[in-house]
């Protein structure tokens, strides 16, 4: 079940978000989960800003704002857990689709907690993190960590969003 090293989370909380792939690194260890991906919102379009782990860094899980789950939270503003994103019937009942189910097959996610970025009141983009095991997102402690590492990134996704 992913958890929480509160050691690795307190350096990824001072690590500068100008190193968004060190910070993502520190996250997933921090949060103990298998990876996390930042999204940078372009217009209509979610696209990725940080991946990890490394070995990551050539996938594209770049994604219209509406379809997808993360795609889904930048259009609604909410965030999302799924316990098991190959369970039909939960994402049915969530109303979520799934994008990249081949990476996310191809990699044994199974679980994914997702929040929606703002700087200010504007949404900037999307953390999301996954987990190999089902059901490995269920605590508040892990959603506000979760929540703080999201706020984070804000203002460099902010100064990414408008760059493009």
């Amino acid at each position: 079940m992913a958890g929480l090293d509160t050691d690795i989370a307190l350096v990824a909380l001072a690590t500068p978000a100008s190193e968004p792939t060190a910070l993502a690194e520190l996250c997933r260890q921090a949060l103990t989960v298998d990876a996390v991906i930042f999204w940078t919102r372009r217009g209509q379009r979610l696209g990725t800003f940080a991946i990890a782990p490394k070995d990551l860094e050539e996938v594209s899980v770049d994604m219209d704002i509406g379809t997808g789950i993360a795609g889904r939270v930048a259009a609604s503003g909410e965030g999302a857990i799924v316990g098991d994103m190959f369970d039909s019937d939960e994402m049915t009942l969530k109303g979520f689709d799934l994008q990249h189910a081949d990476v996310v097959r191809a990699h044994g996610w199974r679980a994914g907690m997702f929040v929606p970025v703002y700087a200010g009141r504007r949404m900037v983009g999307v953390f999301g993190a996954y987990a190999t095991e089902r059901n490995a997102f269920t605590t508040d402690l892990q959603e506000s960590v979760f929540g703080a590492f999201a706020n984070r990134v804000a203002s460099e996704l902010h100064r990414d969003a408008i760059s493009d």
